[in-house]
């Protein structure tokens, strides 16, 4: 991955900054869009012992078609070319049975967890260098079957999946890559935090770790199972 543009949207959250903090690592310029300039500061502070690579934060909303074409605007400013997108976006919700879903609820998650994946392969995608960049999107294991209790989240997962591998096959004449990730749990430093971790699961810089070695081999798989202890 040296010397390559990666693009890491998410790159503030849990899963994304152990990404963000891979990449640099293996020599590459990051870019994360942040929602405010807080967040990209603590993601910065969060890097500052790393000393290849470089990071680029932008601050910037995707939440409509409008915040998402400004911020790809800015982001082409501040790169002519992008090899790299990885989307880990998103968020978990658990504790309520379908049936009891309020409709706000399930609004937010469908938005949070799925219009937000559209607007990023929408808008971003055309961002990659022609006949060459790669797009990674990191998903759950959810996706695979059914999770009482976290129903909706479980079903965005699926509908994210779908997406992407659609794209994928929308793609290939162009030479562009697609991988879909299906993650275990991981050990984020929140989940670390507290205490819900365990040693078999990989942590979000393994993650950042498995999608610099699809890149480095140029991987054609579009699938990825990673299960506990195989990274």
């Amino acid at each position: 991955m040296k010397d390559l543009t990666a693009l890491v949207l998410g790159g503030t959250g849990d899963v994304g900054e152990g990404i963000v903090r891979s990449f640099l690592k293996h020599g590459a310029t990051v870019i994360v869009p942040s929602r405010s300039q807080v967040k990209g500061d603590a993601l910065r502070d969060y890097v500052g012992d790393i000393e290849t690579g470089t990071l680029k934060t932008v601050d910037g909303l995707f939440d409509t078609p409008a915040e998402a074409e400004a911020l790809r605007d800015r982001i082409a400013a501040l790169s002519s070319r992008i090899d790299l997108i990885v989307a880990a976006l998103g968020g978990w919700s658990q504790g309520f049975a379908i049936t009891d879903l309020g409709f706000d609820q399930w609004e937010r998650i469908l938005r949070n967890n799925l219009t937000t994946h559209f607007l990023a392969m929408k808008t971003f995608v055309p961002l990659l260098a022609s006949g060459s960049g790669t797009y990674v999107h990191i998903n759950g294991q959810s996706a695979e079957g059914p999770h009482p209790g976290a129903g909706p989240v479980a079903a965005m997962s699926a509908a994210q999946r779908s997406l992407t591998l659609t794209l994928a096959e929308e793609l290939r004449p162009s030479g562009l890559k697609v991988h879909e990730l299906l993650m275990p749990p991981i050990n984020t430093r929140r989940r670390i935090s507290h205490h819900h971790d365990r040693p078999e699961w990989p942590s979000a810089e393994d993650i950042g770790d498995y999608v610099a070695t699809l890149i480095d081999r140029n991987d054609d798989v579009v699938t990825h199972w990673i299960e506990p202890k195989k990274i």
